[in-house]
């Protein structure tokens, strides 16, 4: 995943923002496959798989990789958010003062 910078370019923003749409989306399309791991795991589970111990940790851990990826994502997008909303007010009050001119 390449890191994405925040920056103070409006459209370099508008740019990343929809990079991240993209990103977003794949994450959408990918929880569905992290609740089927957990479904089987504990379908594995209720069958008194012989490796339970390993089926338990194994599944601990993609979903704590999971949500660590999740929040991380989620601050990204927040951050791009604000970035945009502030650079647009900028540009905005630039905007407004050179038609008050």
């Amino acid at each position: 995943m390449h890191t994405m910078t925040i920056t103070e370019d409006v459209e370099e923003i508008e740019i990343l923002k929809a990079r991240f749409d993209t990103l977003d989306q794949e994450m959408k399309s990918n929880s569905d496959k992290v609740d089927t791991v957990t479904q089987l795991a504990t379908q594995l589970l209720q069958n008194e798989h012989p490796n339970s111990d390993e089926v338990v940790s194994r599944e601990k851990e993609l979903n704590s990789k999971w949500s660590e990826l999740r929040e991380l994502a989620d601050k990204k997008k927040d951050s791009l958010n604000l970035a945009h909303s502030v650079n647009t007010w900028h540009v905005e009050c630039q905007e407004t003062m050179v038609s008050m001119m």
